[in-house]
């Protein structure tokens, strides 16, 4: 029973000392990830101000364009034209940019806190898996104790026993004897004939 006491404790440490290295690797691996989204946020953080920038300075060209007048030059006009439409294409474009940077920079700020939770949950079962180990550290050597304890024990049990064994055939031998000394004496008192004796024990009286 201990045998396979000492069995189980020695499998547990095996496998939850698995499970707790590969429970670190995984909290390296969140660090790393935690990293690469703190610097992927500080870029789209970035991304964000020089598309609202680029936006603002196109929308104030584009608002200088609309009021400028080319008179009758059709050829001018018609680069107007087109400038004007460029520029309405490109501040579509960057107002676009602008909301899915600011929209990926809310995901990416949401995921650093699902990062961070994951990180600190792991962290934690790192925690219990070496508290674990632990405990099944100082229960392994309590057993180790309770088996030199029990064997211990045993060989006093044994030896007592032994020794109750030998004192009981001491008393039962001394008892013959006794009861043998006394039938003697018995005999002698009792018996008619003078000097005459049917004992040989070394008791008789």
């Amino acid at each position: 029973m201990v045998e396979s006491a000492l069995k189980f404790v020695n499998q547990g440490k095996e496998r939850f000392g698995a499970i707790r290295n590969h429970l670190e690797k995984i909290v390296k691996q969140f660090e790393g990830l935690s990293d690469d989204n703190g610097n992927m946020i500080q870029i789209y953080a970035i991304m964000n101000e020089v598309t609202k920038k680029v936006e603002k300075v196109h929308r104030e060209r584009r608002q200088e364009l609309e009021y400028k007048d080319v008179g009758d030059n059709l050829l001018e006009s018609m680069k107007l034209d087109e400038t004007r439409r460029n520029l309405d294409e490109h501040i579509d474009t960057v107002s676009t940019a602008t909301v899915d940077t600011m929209q990926t920079y809310g995901e990416l700020t949401t995921e650093a806190i699902k990062i961070r939770n994951m990180q600190a949950a792991t962290k934690k079962q790192v925690e219990s898996a070496r508290a674990m180990l632990q405990n099944l550290a100082e229960f392994g050597d309590t057993q180790k104790e309770a088996t030199e304890i029990s064997r211990v024990a045993l060989e006093t049990m044994r030896a007592n026993l032994e020794e109750i064994e030998k004192m009981s055939k001491d008393v039962q031998s001394d008892t013959r004897e006794f009861i043998a000394v006394t039938g003697d004496v018995l005999s002698e008192k009792f018996e008619t004939p003078k000097g005459s004796s049917h004992t040989s024990s070394p008791f008789k009286l």
